[in-house]
C-alpha cells in the first residue's frame, strides 16, 4: 500500500485520482476540506511496472492584485492543479 500525501495549493478542493496501467485500473473521487489529504493506492503485483497515478484539484481562490494582496469584493477565480507519479 502506498500513501501519497497531497498538498492543495487551494481549499477547499474536489480531487480525482486516477490508477493507470496499459490503461485506467481504476479512480476515485475525494474532497480537501483544508490543506492536506493522504490518498492509500493499493499496490498489487500485476500494478508492476509502470503504475501510473494522476491527482488532479479543482476549485476556487481569491482574486489577487498585482502586488499579491486580496481584491475585496472580487469573485474568487477558478483554481486548478495537478500531479503525477510514475
Amino acid at each position: 500500500m502506498a500513501e501519497i500525501l497531497v498538498q492543495s495549493p487551494f481549499s477547499p478542493a474536489e480531487g480525482l485520482l486516477t490508477v493507470s496501467r496499459n490503461g485506467f485500473v481504476y479512480t476515485e473521487r475525494f474532497e480537501i476540506e483544508e490543506g492536506s489529504f493522504t490518498l492509500k493506492v493499493p499496490i498489487e503485483e500485476q500494478h508492476i511496472p509502470n503504475l501510473n497515478v494522476q491527482v488532479d484539484l479543482v476549485g476556487s481562490a481569491p482574486r489577487v492584485d498585482d502586488q499579491g494582496e486580496p481584491l475585496s469584493g472580487a469573485p474568487d477565480r477558478p483554481a486548478y492543479a495537478s500531479g503525477t507519479l510514475i
